[in-house]
């Protein structure tokens, strides 16, 4: 244990930034796996990774304790440290336990690239032929531990020692977002949700005290007020898991010794009471739509897909009677905004076949590089728009209240009823990576609950 840790120490006391990402060196330098490091001519060449975590060129003097580019490895230590037989290490990158030690070693004839984990653990990243083939391997494998250490360690918020524990709730916060936005690359989206719960919820309440201040009880408090409020049970949801994302991330740092946010439970989630269209629902509120959102609600209704993805369409993304759907456009409020994402929500695409009809109307309603669905301005629709326009068609036609995404369920429900659809291809077509996703958007039809009655009646009349 003693020996894996001093293979993961740098002999010559790099700054605190090289200790969070260690230093690359070039392949000319000779490096033993028990952390000493041997520098053929006076200076190496070193990498250090910019804000986009690519690693940067940059020379550097590294100062040798004792010992010579000349001398072979401690072989003897390595092979404590890593359980390896080896005669030469051709290239290492000397790190922390954070950060693990990544090296290519000469076998005989082969060569092999091995690394220390996250996790602490020795991996391999495979044994090559060639020299080349190994550090081709090398570098992949030192950008895959890079990025899951940022992944796991969160973001970089340091503060003086002696002020730990004063730094506030509010100015955590301040700092914190933007570098967990970067960090676990959540969406821009997600980014505006946290922001808007931390300004109007986290910060009114408990911004002023020091973050080690803040305990389960304080919270626990807090939470039964607000649901005892009426409070929704989705804004509290969303208080929760914002607010145990930025003590999680605090936690890992150091600056609190435990997460006051873990245990709070919620009440029971309710389930809504959905208005699921008919077909013949659909009709009369197709007829009473304005006839710009007509085109639009046709596509919701017989493809299933997210209102995101179906504003996002262009002429480009039909083929055939296959619609390619590979994007999303995320609306932002603050400023008002789109970001275009070339994914769908799960970050994958997939093909949704439609209809030789619904794909002419398409083709036909957008130039090739445009966009299908706009405004009479030639603006993207924004989805309050759509929802205007929603509820006075559903007054128009004397329907009950439904919501625009009704539709996608509308779509899974009258599919999963056929007994021709496999359940897969519904799950394909609203793009869900779980069928237990998938089951939630499928509800009972009257026509199969009458069904049902019909098939009871026949089974006891049958009995007697």
């Amino acid at each position: 244990m003693q020996a894996a840790r001093a293979a993961a120490e740098p002999a010559a006391g790099p700054g605190p930034d090289d200790r969070a990402h260690g230093h690359g060196l070039a392949a000319s330098t000779r490096v033993n796996l028990a952390g000493k490091r041997a520098v053929s001519p006076d200076r190496a060449t070193t990498t250090s990774p910019d804000s986009s975590g690519c690693r940067s060129a940059s020379s550097t003097s590294l100062e040798n304790s004792g010992a010579s580019s000349r001398k072979r490895p401690d072989v003897t230590r390595a092979r404590s440290a890593w359980n390896i037989r080896t005669a030469e290490v051709v290239t290492a990158l000397p790190g922390t336990r954070e950060t693990g030690i990544m090296a290519v070693i000469k076998r005989g004839n082969r060569f092999r690239v091995v690394y220390r984990g996250i996790d602490g653990g020795q991996h391999s990243a495979g044994t090559y032929a060639t020299e080349r083939e190994a550090k081709d391997a090398y570098k992949t494998a030192i950008g895959d531990v890079a990025r899951e250490r940022r992944r796991m360690s969160g973001p970089t918020v340091l503060y003086p020692q002696r002020n730990r524990g004063q730094v506030t709730v509010a100015a955590y916060a301040a700092e914190w977002l933007p570098a967990y936005r970067a960090n676990h690359a959540i969406g821009a989206r997600t980014e505006e949700n946290y922001s808007s719960t931390l300004r109007n919820h986290i910060r009114p309440r408990i911004g002023a005290k020091p973050m080690r201040s803040v305990t389960h009880a304080i919270v626990r408090e807090w939470f039964t007020e607000l649901e005892n409020s009426g409070m929704s049970y989705f804004l509290l949801a969303s208080i929760r898991t914002c607010m145990s994302a930025m003590f999680r991330t605090a936690e890992e740092a150091g600056l609190v010794t435990a997460n006051p946010v873990r245990g709070i439970r919620l009440p029971r989630k309710p389930e809504p009471k959905r208005s699921i269209p008919t077909p013949e629902e659909y009709q009369r509120l197709l007829a009473a739509m304005p006839e710009r959102y007509k085109l639009l609600t046709e596509t919701m209704w017989l493809t299933g897909m997210r209102w995101a993805e179906v504003i996002a369409l262009r002429a480009t993304d039909i083929e055939g009677q296959t619609i390619h759907v590979r994007r999303t456009l995320v609306e932002l409020k603050r400023p008002q905004r789109f970001e275009v994402k070339d994914c769908t929500k799960n970050g994958d695409v997939r093909d949704v076949r439609i209809s030789a009809e619904l794909a002419d109307k398409l083709r036909a309603a957008g130039d090739r590089d445009t966009l299908i669905f706009t405004t009479r301005n030639g603006r993207t629709p924004l989805r309050s728009s759509m929802s205007y326009q929603w509820k006075r068609a559903l007054t128009k036609a004397g329907l009950p209240a439904s919501r625009r995404h009704d539709l996608r369920h509308a779509h899974a429900t009258l599919l999963a009823n056929d007994p021709s659809v496999p359940l897969v291809v519904v799950q394909h077509r609203l793009g869900h990576r779980d069928i237990r996703t998938t089951n939630g958007y499928i509800h009972p039809i009257t026509d199969a609950q009458d069904a049902a009655v019909s098939a009871l009646n026949a089974a006891m009349a049958r009995a007697s």
